[in-house]
């Protein structure tokens, strides 16, 4: 909701600014932002009302002060990843100049428009893959469809689409500052999903679960954490080692009365 909101006060901002009309451009970089909002929202809210919670913050509710801490990060997310829009909505009221650059189409909306799609669409198969998968199999590691290629291919395409409307924004840019401020959004939301919130609980979650299991250990070995790529072909020796290092995790795990 916060998405929306902060796209439907910069649509109301710019047409005001511009007589009632949107700008070509705010509306292109609008309308992509609100099909990822409804998109992630929506299947969050069906997942959550499914399966009842979010396993990834039970540690987190144990305090308050813990707690409050995915809120405010939530906030600061949200304005940096809406960065291209509010910017480039702010750039296109200064006058004339900006005006212009709302206009004719160029090589970078065509590359920018379909790097955020292709990043939209790898973000939703890989969410629709997983969630099937986990429906019918909870106890397995998520490793087919796109997961094959990736560790993490739901993160990828979201990393990727802000770049798109990074792209999709430079047009209008006359300044450094307005560059160093739409860059907010596949800068820091790429900073929070690699190095705080998404990957590192998501991967300390699995490994707790799946370290014992060799299968997931030579899936882990052989794909690629972030970028999708063809997986690695394992020698026979690192199979052997992999194997060996599955089995004595299993018995310390053994040893200390985990599962």
């Amino acid at each position: 909701m916060t998405h929306l909101a902060i796209v439907g006060h910069t649509v109301t901002a710019s047409a005001a600014a511009h007589g009632g009309v949107v700008p070509a451009r705010v509306a292109l970089l609008s309308a992509l932002s609100a099909v990822w909002a409804v998109r992630l929202g929506s299947f969050l809210y069906s997942r959550c009302q499914r399966v009842g919670k979010d396993a990834r913050f039970d540690d987190l509710k144990k305090s308050p002060l813990s707690w409050a801490a995915p809120w405010m990060f939530q906030a600061l997310w949200c304005f940096c990843l809406q960065a291209p829009l509010v910017v480039t909505a702010a750039a296109l009221a200064a006058g004339p100049a900006g005006v212009a650059a709302a206009g004719a189409l160029r090589v970078t909306d065509i590359l920018g428009a379909a790097v955020f799609a292709g990043g939209l669409a790898i973000e939703w198969t890989a969410d629709r893959q997983k969630d099937a998968f986990k429906t019918a199999n909870p106890a397995k590691p998520m490793t087919e469809g796109l997961f094959k290629y990736s560790v993490h291919p739901i993160y990828f395409g979201e990393c990727s689409l802000w770049w798109g409307a990074y792209l999709l924004a430079t047009p209008a840019l006359s300044a450094r500052w307005m560059h160093a401020v739409a860059l907010h959004a596949p800068c820091v939301g790429a900073a929070l999903i690699l190095g705080l919130s998404g990957v590192p609980m998501l991967e300390k979650s699995a490994w707790e679960r799946y370290g014992a299991d060799a299968e997931y250990r030579l899936y882990r070995a052989k794909t690629s954490r972030l970028v999708p790529w063809w997986p690695k072909t394992l020698s026979e020796q690192e199979v052997a080692k992999i194997r060996a290092e599955a089995t004595a995790e299993a018995a310390k795990r053994g040893a200390s009365g985990k599962d």
